[in-house]
C-alpha cells in the first residue's frame, strides 16, 4: 500500500513553510499565554502572602536599609557568592534538578517530645529540622521559623522533607508566647504551619507582617522590627533584630521585606542569650 502522509511532501512552497511555522508559533504562543495566566492566578493565592502597602510601606520607606524600592544588604555581594542574584539564577536549574532526582530515603534520627505537657519550669530546645526550633525558657514558649509541612515551597511535590524532620504537626505545638520569623522564604515562613499555630505575639522583620495580616492575623499581634531595633517584652526578656546577609521574597519580586537575625536575652540568673 502506498502511504501518503502530509509530512512526506518534499516540494514545499515558501508560503506553505511560512504557514506551518506560523501555525506552530501561534500554538506555542497560546500555550505560553495560558501557562502565564495560570501561574499569575496561582501566585495570587493565599499562601504567597502580600507585599506591603499603605502605612506599612511608609514605615518601610523610612528604614535606612531600604533603597531603590527594596531592602539592601550592608555589603554588596560578589558574583561568586551563593546568594548573589546572578549566581543564584545560574545554579537554579541545577538545584531543582538535584531536588527532583534525589531519593528521599535518608531518615534523620529523632526523639518526639510531648510538647503539650511540658513542665513550664523546664528549659528545653527542640530542633524540627533546617532552621525550625521550639524553645521553652523561663516559662516562655517560643517557636522560630517553624516549618511542619512535608513540602516547603510553592511547588507541591518538592523539596520533600527528610524523614525525621516532620514528626510534629501544628496541633502538637502548645500555644506560643512568641512566634519569631526571620524572613519570608518558603522554608522559613510556612503558610500551612503558621496559620494553624496559636501565638500571642508574632515577631518578624519589616514587611513580613504584610503576609500575616493578609492571612487574617490581627495587626495588634504583630511586632515588625528593623535592624538594630531592641524591644523589651515581659519579665526583662529582650529581643534585638540584627543585620544579616541574605535576601527575601516568596515569588519573582525580591527584597520587598526585610530579613534578619535575632538576639534573645533572658533575665534569669543564667544570663542566657540566644542568637539566631
Amino acid at each position: 500500500m502506498e502511504l501518503s502522509c502530509y509530512w512526506q511532501k518534499t516540494n514545499w512552497t515558501l508560503d506553505e513553510i511560512s504557514w506551518i511555522f506560523m501555525k506552530y508559533f501561534l500554538y506555542m504562543l497560546a500555550v505560553t499565554i495560558v501557562m502565564v495566566v495560570l501561574a499569575a492566578i496561582y501566585m495570587h493565592s493565599q499562601k504567597f502572602g502580600r507585599i506591603s502597602s499603605g502605612i506599612r510601606l511608609e514605615k518601610i520607606q523610612k528604614s535606612t536599609n531600604y533603597k531603590n524600592r527594596k531592602f539592601q544588604n550592608i555589603y554588596k555581594l560578589r558574583a561568586d557568592t551563593p546568594t548573589c542574584k546572578l549566581n543564584a539564577y545560574k545554579k537554579l536549574f541545577g538545584i531543582i534538578g538535584k531536588f527532583i532526582a534525589r531519593k528521599n530515603d535518608i531518615s534523620i534520627p529523632s526523639i518526639k517530645t510531648d510538647l503539650m505537657n511540658l513542665n513550664k519550669n523546664e528549659d528545653i530546645l527542640v530542633w524540627f529540622g533546617h532552621s525550625s526550633y521550639f524553645i521553652q525558657i523561663e516559662g516562655k514558649r517560643i517557636a522560630v521559623d517553624p516549618v511542619l509541612s512535608d513540602v516547603s515551597s510553592p511547588i507541591l511535590f518538592f523539596p520533600v522533607a527528610f524523614r525525621g524532620t516532620h514528626v510534629y504537626t501544628a496541633t502538637e505545638i502548645p500555644e506560643l508566647d512568641y512566634l519569631i520569623i526571620t524572613h519570608d522564604h518558603w522554608d522559613h515562613l510556612d503558610y500551612e504551619t503558621v496559620t494553624k499555630l496559636k501565638a500571642k505575639q508574632i515577631i518578624c522583620p519589616l514587611g513580613v507582617g504584610a503576609h500575616f495580616e493578609h492571612w487574617g492575623f490581627a495587626q495588634s499581634k504583630l511586632l515588625e522590627m528593623d535592624w538594630y531595633d531592641e524591644v523589651k517584652l515581659e519579665d526583662g526578656f529582650r529581643i534585638i533584630c540584627c543585620p544579616t546577609q541574605h535576601f527575601s521574597g516568596r515569588g519573582f519580586t525580591r527584597n520587598k521585606s526585610l530579613w534578619g537575625a535575632f538576639l534573645l536575652i533572658f533575665s534569669s540568673v543564667k544570663h542566657l542569650s540566644i542568637f539566631y
